[in-house]
């Protein structure tokens, strides 16, 4: 199990300026920031990928985030089965983001997620590809609560002429 606790926490963070990021684990990730907190994070120029089994929770008073992939010029996979919660108070509060410029994005779900920011925006699942398509598979339960922003449980969208698929 990891536990951090910070004024810009991360659980784990993997990343690559010029090659692929690659993060799995099995073990519970707890965060606690000051500011901005993030439970796992893997960003690469090239292939992004998350595995999780374990359960995630951050808390910060800004930015609240479970999961966070993204690659710029290759495909983002992200899978997870442990449960999720996020807590943030005026910030923008996430269970999974995965985001890719030039490549697909696959996000695979069947963990359940408790998503909260009091003032901010908040979302369970948000995949977003500039080029490329676009695939959710969601067999969570999902909780996404705001009392003030903008509430969405998945979000998944594409900028170019591809496809978006949620299951």
């Amino acid at each position: 199990d990891i536990t951090v606790t910070g004024k810009y926490a991360v659980g784990i963070g993997s990343s690559s300026y010029s090659g692929d990021a690659y993060v799995a684990t099995q073990g519970n990730t707890t965060v606690s920031g000051t500011y901005d907190a993030v439970g796992i994070s893997g960003s690469g120029y090239g292939y992004a990928t998350v595995l999780n089994t374990g359960d995630i929770t951050v808390d910060a008073p800004l930015d609240s985030l479970g999961i966070v992939a993204s690659s710029y010029n290759d495909d983002v996979l992200v899978g997870s089965s442990g449960d999720i919660s996020t807590t943030s108070v005026s910030g923008y509060s996430t269970g999974i983001t995965a985001t890719s410029t030039n490549g697909n994005v696959d996000v695979y779900n069947f963990g359940a997620m408790m998503i909260s920011s009091e003032t901010g925006d908040a979302t369970g699942i948000e995949a977003i590809s500039d080029y490329a398509d676009v695939y959710v598979a969601n067999a969570g339960d999902l909780t996404i609560s705001s009392e003030y922003g903008n509430v969405v449980g998945i979000r998944a969208y594409v900028y170019g002429y591809n496809d978006v698929t949620v299951v």
